[in-house]
C-alpha cells in the first residue's frame, strides 16, 4: 500500500512559504523606508541583499535589526555607497533631460535609459553583495567583472529581475513601497548560483574599508 502524501498548503500562516513571503514584503518595505533620504537608496538595496542572503543560510527570519546594522555597516563605505550611486542617478537624470533633442522621441529616450539603468542597477548590486567588510573595492569590482564575464547566464537574470522590478515600478508607482523585496530575492538566487570563488574573496592584510 502506498504511503500517504500529505501536501502543506504554502500560504498557510504557520507554513515556511508564508514566512518566507511576509520576509520578502518586510524587506521591500524597510528598503523603501531606508532610501527616502535617495541617497540611501543603493546602501538599503544591498543592505536587504546582506541580511536576505544571511538569513536564508540559517533558515531564519528577516529582522528590523539586523537591516539597520546591515544598513548602517554599508553607509560607512560612503565613496562606493553613497558617492559613486548618487553620479550614476544624475548621469541617468541627464540623459533622460538630453536624449529626447538627440533621438526625436520621449519614449525611445525613456527605453534606453531605463536599459541603462536596469545595466547599472545589475552591476553595482552584484559589486555591493561581493564587497566584503576590510576588502578593497577595486578587488569587488574586479571579482563582478568576472560574474558577469563567466556567468552570463546569471548575469543575464539579474539583468532581467533589474528591467523586471523598473518597469513594474514605472507601471505601477505603489509598487515601489514594496518591490525591493522581490528584487532582493532575485538577487540572492543569482548570487548562489556564482561560482564560490568569484563571490568570496580571497582575505588580504591591510585591506582598507573604502
Amino acid at each position: 500500500m502506498a504511503p500517504t502524501v500529505t501536501r502543506r498548503r504554502v500560504l498557510t500562516p504557520y507554513s515556511d512559504g508564508f514566512r518566507q513571503f511576509s520576509d520578502v514584503l518586510l524587506l521591500g518595505l524597510l528598503i523603501f523606508l531606508a532610501s527616502l533620504p535617495i541617497v540611501t537608496a543603493f546602501a538599503a538595496l544591498t543592505a536587504g541583499v546582506d541580511v536576505l542572503a544571511a538569513a536564508r543560510r540559517v533558515d531564519g527570519p528577516v529582522r528590523v535589526r539586523a537591516f539597520a546594522a546591515a544598513l548602517v555597516a554599508r553607509l560607512r563605505r560612503w565613496l562606493s555607497h553613497i558617492v559613486v550611486p548618487v553620479v550614476v542617478i544624475v548621469l541617468l537624470a541627464a540623459d533622460l533631460l538630453l536624449l529626447p533633442l538627440i533621438t526625436a522621441s520621449t519614449t525611445a529616450s525613456a527605453v534606453i535609459v531605463g536599459l541603462l539603468a536596469a545595466a547599472a542597477l545589475t552591476a553595482g548590486v552584484l559589486f555591493a553583495a561581493m564587497l566584503q567588510p576590510g576588502e578593497r573595492a577595486a578587488h569587488a569590482w574586479g571579482r563582478t567583472g568576472a560574474a558577469l564575464g563567466r556567468a552570463p547566464g546569471a548575469a543575464g537574470m539579474m539583468l532581467l529581475a533589474s528591467v523586471t522590478a523598473i518597469a513594474l515600478v514605472v507601471i505601477a508607482p505603489v509598487l515601489a513601497t514594496v518591490i525591493a523585496g522581490p528584487y532582493v530575492l532575485a538577487a540572492v538566487a543569482v548570487l548562489v548560483r556564482l561560482p564560490h570563488e568569484i563571490t568570496h574573496a580571497r582575505k588580504a592584510p591591510h585591506e582598507d574599508h573604502r
